[in-house]
């Protein structure tokens, strides 16, 4: 099997208990003695094998290979690669059965890591995220007062619309939000704009 490591969290001793996502699943895996095994990280992309699937117990992973990208070694990427599978996990914690989206869209993203902006790749895979759980908002009224929006617009966590006098947030451009949402592309978007989608992002899917 292969999958991506969304989460890890101490068990007994020096055993780990960890969340990755694959094709069609997220799933809690004990791996004996984790702690030694500097594969085991929150990002790394691995194969496994899984043994006591139908036992009583949690499934353990067995045989762990590390799939590697080119920049593994690039502590920059490597940190905002770890914080976004954070908020996978965050996202997906609570399913078990999931469409192959998430974890094709997950592969996308790290086979675009190394050569483009990493923030601009978070920034086109999300709206894609909000285009498959049918999430997009419309822009033309704020989510607080639910009075009209102007040419420029906040954004709340989801990109939920509002006024800056709602939220007190940096303001973008609607039409180029717009644009942005039909294309699922960063492309005509500054890099000021780029960071406040961004650390939108952030708060949460």
């Amino acid at each position: 099997m292969r999958g991506f490591i969304l989460n890890i969290r101490d068990a007994k001793g020096e055993d780990k208990i960890a969340t990755l996502i694959t094709s069609d699943k997220i799933k809690k895996y004990y791996r004996f003695f984790g702690a030694r095994h500097a594969i085991l990280k929150v990002g790394n992309l691995v194969e496994f094998r899984v043994e006591g699937e139908d036992g009583s117990y949690m499934p353990r992973l067995r045989e762990l290979r590390l799939i590697e990208f080119p920049w593994i070694l690039n502590n920059d990427k490597i940190s905002i690669w770890q914080d976004l599978m954070q908020l996978f996990f965050t996202h997906l914690k609570d399913r078990e059965d999931i469409a192959t989206f998430y974890y094709d869209l997950i592969l996308k993203s790290s086979e675009k890591w190394e050569k483009q902006n990493t923030k601009r790749v978070i920034v086109d895979s999300y709206i894609e995220l909000l285009i498959e759980e049918k999430r997009v908002r419309d822009l033309n009224e704020c989510y607080i007062c639910q009075k009209p929006l102007n040419k420029l617009v906040s954004l709340m966590r989801g990109y939920r619309p509002a006024h800056i006098e709602c939220i007190n947030s940096p303001q973008i451009d609607k039409l180029k939000l717009e644009n942005y949402f039909k294309i699922k592309k960063s492309l005509y978007l500054n890099d000021d704009e780029i960071d406040i989608l961004y650390q939108t992002i952030m708060r949460g899917f």
